[in-house]
Formats: structure tokens, sequence, C-alpha cells
């Protein structure tokens, strides 16, 4: 195929025009995201009976396992349900040692009759060793326990940190079942 002069010079002009504008970098990819979350409706989440243990349910998948506590169970959907909490989450999902609930992108604040909390300050929480394990703490109150885990210690402080956790809570101590943290 042969072309014409005026096709020929299109062609340079648009070569030169190319190479002349500027060359931008793609958009760096995000930073993987550690967090490991699960969508709830909170208005289909129900407290139920199944073989003889007492389950936090959404249909017919399991949330929370309370074993013969009836109560408890009821109190962790009336939790979710108060919080309208949409995203159940985990760090370190194999053997999560935080559990955290988020309303959408963001962790709540407010409060609720009858809640079980611990106040902690986010700007001082720190991973450390502390008895031959890695814990987060904030001065000298333990709230998570990682082990020999000191990357999840440090994990679990950028969340408590991303979000301005100022409270964890618990239903059913000391055998806790379901674990929900506060904002500011």
């Amino acid at each position: 195929m042969r072309y014409g002069f005026e096709t020929c010079i299109a062609v340079l002009v648009l070569c030169a025009c190319l190479s002349a504008a500027p060359v931008t970098a793609a958009p760096a990819l995000p930073a993987q995201n550690p967090e490991d979350c699960v969508t709830i409706d909170p208005s289909t989440v129900a407290a139920g009976n199944v073989d003889g243990d007492w389950k936090v349910l959404q249909d017919k998948t399991t949330i929370l396992d309370y074993g013969p506590d009836a109560q408890g169970a009821q109190r962790a959907v009336d939790v979710i349900q108060h919080y309208h909490f949409t995203r159940q989450c985990f760090m370190r999902h194999t053997n999560p040692s935080m559990m955290y609930w988020k309303n959408g992108v963001a962790v709540p604040p407010g409060n609720m009759a009858g809640q079980d909390c611990i106040a902690l300050n986010p700007a001082t929480v720190q991973p450390q060793f502390n008895a031959g394990r890695w814990k987060v703490m904030d001065g000298a109150t333990w709230l998570l326990d990682y082990n020999q885990d000191q990357g999840g210690a440090e994990e679990a402080v950028k969340i408590i940190r991303t979000y301005s956790l100022n409270r964890e809570c618990f239903v059913a101590r000391p055998h806790v079942t379901m674990q929900y943290w506060l904002a500011e």
C-alpha cells in the first residue's frame, strides 16, 4: 500500500506531538489492606439455637457462637443492630486477636446502655514485649495479646490509630465471643 505525501506528513506530526506530550506515571496501586472484613446486614441478624448452641446468625450463616449462652447471643444482636454494624473485621483472621466492627467504612462513636468497655487513648497505645509476649498496651492496661507475633501487635496499633479507637468493648465477659471497638 502506498501513502501520499500528506499522509506521511500527518503521521510525522502526530508522532512529534505524542513524543512531546508529558509522560505521567500510572497511579500507584493502593497499599495492601491488612483488614479482613465480612459484610453484615444488621437487619437480618438474629440469635438462634442451632443443635443446642446459641449463635448469632445472618440468615443461616453463623457470625458468632455463644454455646449455651442465649443471653450473650441476644446481647450481641442488640449491639450489632444498635450501632448498625455492616462489616465484621479481623486483624489476623486465622487467629484473630482483634475483632472490630464498622458501620460502612468507619468505626462508630456513641454509647449503648449496659455496655462493657475499657477506655483507652489511641495516641498512647503501643506494641510492647511484656512477660515474653507481644501485647498491645495503653500504659499499664493490656488490650490485646499477640504471643510471639510482633507484626500483629504493630498492625493492631495502626488500626487503633487509623480509626481513633478509644474504647474496647465486650459482650459477655469473661468468655468473650464478641469484641467491638468504638471511636472518638
